[in-house]
Formats: structure tokens, C-alpha cells, sequence
């Protein structure tokens, strides 16, 4: 549940470049490459992965609502990629104040933003009864295999979080 409150924090911000962008900041290809990276390690690199160790231990569970969530957590990853792809396509553009690549980037952080909110609304109401789904000994060893990767998560929470804190909008 941490974790769907830092993609919260990073769909806000993500919101933050959006509107900042669509507002007639010129777009900065160093910041763009942050977000992106902030996007990548802390989205796929650590969520996804964490959202995989999971799925790899409800796999037996015949639960409608669970077999629905990792089919559609499936189809999801990679939307995250295309994503990043078409950012950085996007920014090969001219990337004047208000032109078509910078409102093309608008759009891109936007409709992202709204797509990772969505879905992790839909995977909070799962995750919220993992215990009906999971014997402790199996939640465990789970905890166990999402720790061992404490510091890389860790590195991405404190990269999200900088990221975050850049909230004038003279920041993008």
C-alpha cells in the first residue's frame, strides 16, 4: 500500500508536468529525462517487479476478482513502456512553448497519469484483502522477497520524492 501512495505522489507530479507543459513552459530535455527515470525505476523497476513476486504467488487462486486483476496487470506493463517511448519520441520534436511537441508531452504525462491511477485504484481493492488469498506463511515469504530488494526501492522512493518536491512550476 506504500507504494500506491508514492504513485500517487508521482501521478501528481506527473499532473504538475502536464499542466506546466500545456501552460507554455519550454520543455527541458534533461528534466523530461528525470521523469522518465524517476518513472521507470520507481514504476517498473520496483512496482512492476513487486506486482510480478505477487502475482507468481496468487497464481493457484481461483478468485474471479484476482484472476481479472493480474490478467489486466498483464496487458498494463506494457503500457508503461510504450509510454516512455512515445515521451521520448515526442521530445525529438521542436520543443518550442506551446508547439505540438510540448502539448504532444502534455497530453503523454497526462493520460499516463490518468491510466496508473485508474488501475491502481482497481488493484487497491484486491490488494486491500490479500490476506483472504494468501496464508501468512505465503505473505511471509513474500515480505521476505520484496525486502531483499530493499535498496534499490529505496534509492527509487528518495528519487521519486526529490522529483516530487520540485513543485513551482518554474521547475519544468
Amino acid at each position: 500500500m506504500r507504494q500506491h501512495t508514492l504513485i500517487s505522489v508521482m501521478t501528481a507530479r506527473m499532473r504538475e508536468t502536464a499542466e506546466s507543459l500545456a501552460r507554455g513552459s519550454t520543455p527541458d530535455p534533461r528534466r523530461l529525462d528525470r521523469a522518465l527515470g524517476v518513472y521507470r525505476r520507481f514504476h517498473r523497476e520496483v512496482h512492476h517487479a513487486d506486482e510480478a513476486r505477487l502475482a507468481r504467488s496468487l497464481a493457484r487462486t481461483k478468485a474471479p476478482e484476482v484472476r481479472a486483476l493480474l490478467a489486466e496487470c498483464a496487458r498494463e506493463h506494457p503500457s508503461a513502456e510504450a509510454f516512455e517511448k512515445d515521451v521520448r519520441a515526442a521530445a525529438k520534436g521542436d520543443l518550442a512553448p506551446r508547439g505540438p511537441a510540448a502539448l504532444r508531452l502534455s497530453e503523454l504525462f497526462r493520460r499516463e497519469a490518468d491510466r496508473v491511477e485508474q488501475h491502481h485504484e482497481r488493484e487497491d481493492d484486491v490488494y486491500r484483502s490479500l490476506a483472504r488469498y494468501l496464508s501468512p506463511a505465503v505473505r511471509r515469504r513474500l515480505l521476505g522477497e520484496i525486502r531483499r530488494f530493499d535498496g534499490p526501492r529505496i534509492a527509487a522512493e528518495i528519487d521519486l520524492i526529490a522529483w516530487a518536491s520540485q513543485v513551482h512550476p518554474s521547475a519544468d
